[in-house]
């Protein structure tokens, strides 16, 4: 391989479904300077996903042998046979503790960057479950066949690590990067609120996330419920897919909350939906970062978020971080805000300084140092 060639470097998900992770990769993909990389894709559970197109008609090959979990030496022997033919610079695995079982064939076979990247806080977890025995188990591995380490928080890096991680060369930080730009252009309403059937004078309380455990939709129903009964004018845009999906909604039905929770499923066109929001409200359980929180406050939303938000987000006023154990304090600080909204233009002019660093061109260009480092 020559000097000139592109770093050509394989980065390793579960599938390219709508998420946190696989909008991150898509970017990067998307974004990197193609004169100086190269990005392949691996999906080790499924082939599918909204951004999978999307890469594809950007020319980006996305590969698949299976499901590794179903057939793991087939999978493993495949992989191995794909990497030692591919030329390839490094993997970059986002399967957190797991991705040790992805970096043991490119340690074997001499590649000078193997990348474990941990998305999630993983304090919250339950610490006395056979799946965290084996999440400390794998992570042996990934210690072991990486040769850098990447986190998207203090916090993040914090739960795999204490403070230990911190003077480690081999452990970096690098946040999520988000297109701020992009946000910024919801103040043109490319979206109405009567696109969904809302009425000209609701007030629109938003969310946005995958419908999983960790994004506490159930403290979402029952926040919407008492909101719903103080304030007849506000409806709830709930964005995004998950499995469970239809269970929120089932229980929505029965708190007889048809017409007053809209859900749009999964959307392409999320800044134009933050800006048919006046709120933005975000109890989750526990956020590796919580990159839709900096999305709604780049888009000048207040925000109400829970206190497992990292720290390292901005609080930009009037946004509050509140306690999940207290519904009352999270119902008047909605009344605030309500009345905050109807005073003031909630759209600013520009991005607020304190999310600059958040920018999809600083991840972009810090993965690009990282990857650097193979090649003097």
């Amino acid at each position: 391989m020559k000097k000139t060639d592109p770093i050509k470097i394989l980065q390793v998900v579960s599938t390219l479904r709508t998420g946190g992770i696989e909008k991150l990769v898509h970017d990067l993909a998307t974004n990197i300077d193609s004169r100086k990389f190269s990005i392949e894709i691996c999906c080790v559970r499924r082939k599918t996903g909204q951004f999978l197109v999307p890469v594809e008609t950007a020319g980006i090959p996305v590969h698949f042998f299976g499901d590794y979990r179903r057939n793991p030496p087939r999978f493993f022997s495949l992989y191995r046979d794909f990497l030692a033919a591919g030329n390839f610079h490094g993997v970059h695995s986002h399967l957190n503790h797991l991705s040790g079982l992805f970096l043991y064939a490119p340690n074997k076979l001499g590649m000078p960057l193997r990348i474990v990247h941990y998305h999630s806080d993983f304090k919250y977890h339950n610490h006395y479950t056979p799946k965290y025995a084996l999440r400390k188990l794998f992570g042996f591995f990934s210690e072991k066949y990486s040769n850098k380490v990447l986190g998207i928080s203090d916090a993040c890096l914090d739960s795999v690590y204490g403070s230990s991680w911190k003077g480690n060369h081999k452990i970096e930080r690098i946040y999520n990067g988000i297109d701020l730009a992009g946000l910024s252009s919801t103040r043109s309403f490319l979206l109405k609120p009567q696109d969904f059937g809302i009425k000209d004078n609701s007030l629109v309380i938003g969310h946005v996330g995958q419908f999983r455990k960790e994004k506490n939709h159930q403290f979402l129903l029952e926040f919407a419920e008492k909101i719903c009964a103080l304030n007849r004018h506000v409806v709830f845009l709930f964005v995004g897919d998950g499995p469970l999906l239809e269970h929120t909604r089932n229980e929505a039905a029965a708190r007889g909350l048809d017409g007053r929770i809209i859900f749009t499923g999964t959307r392409p066109d999320v800044p134009n939906l933050l800006g048919i929001m006046d709120l933005f409200v975000f109890p989750s359980l526990w956020e590796g970062f919580g990159m839709a929180v900096v999305e709604a406050e780049a888009a000048g939303l207040p925000v109400i978020m829970s206190t497992n938000i990292p720290d390292e987000i901005p609080l930009i006023e009037p946004s509050v971080k509140l306690p999940l154990d207290n519904m009352t304090i999270w119902v008047d600080a909605c009344r605030n805000l309500i009345e905050y909204v109807k005073k003031n233009n909630r759209r600013k002019k520009s991005i607020p300084s304190e999310l600059k660093e958040f920018s999809l061109d600083t991840w972009v260009r810090n993965i690009e140092r990282v990857y650097s480092e193979v090649r003097p």
